[in-house]
């Protein structure tokens, strides 16, 4: 938007004043504006049966990284944290196929402010295999698909309104 000097004077004076303006240049300033999408860090505990386990972070780590975002190596670093909780329980076998169940709740929360942003929790996913180890990680498996297609899908939404 360009103010009309000229204007501001008598209409007596207005050409000589649109004559004597039109020899200036007015100043301008232009200035850059880069947006960075805030870092994220991912931090997990996970046990398949009592035993740890390390299934979920690198899946969330990946997709958020195909995504654009800024993930870090080191959660202290981050500005934004997500933790990840998922255990799996034994269930039942009938004829011959073991069932286990995933339990697991995902925060996101702001470290500086220690807010929780997001929060999700996905209950009695449940895997089948030869064996409670495979059944557990047959519902570990399950839980990637969700966490990727529901949950991630989720958070981004929620950060970017």
């Amino acid at each position: 938007m360009r103010p009309d000097l000229a204007a501001l004077g008598s209409a007596e004076h207005r050409e000589l004043l649109d004559q004597l303006l039109a020899g200036f240049a007015l100043p301008c300033a232009t200035i850059g504006l880069v947006i960075q999408p805030q870092t994220l860090g991912v931090t997990s505990r996970e046990a398949n049966l009592n035993q740890p386990l390390h299934y979920l972070e690198p899946v969330v780590r990946n997709c958020l990284q195909r995504s654009g975002q800024g993930v870090v190596k080191d959660p202290d670093q981050a500005e934004l944290l997500i933790a990840i909780d998922a255990a799996t329980r034994p269930g039942h076998c009938v004829q011959g196929v073991y069932f286990a169940f995933l339990d697991l709740s995902f925060r996101l929360t702001n470290r500086n402010t220690g807010e929780e942003i997001y929060t999700v929790g996905l209950n009695q996913i449940k895997g089948s295999g030869t064996d409670y180890p495979q059944a557990g990680f047959s519902a570990y498996a399950r839980a990637a698909e969700r966490l990727e297609r529901e949950v991630l899908a989720a958070m981004a939404e929620h950060l970017n309104h």
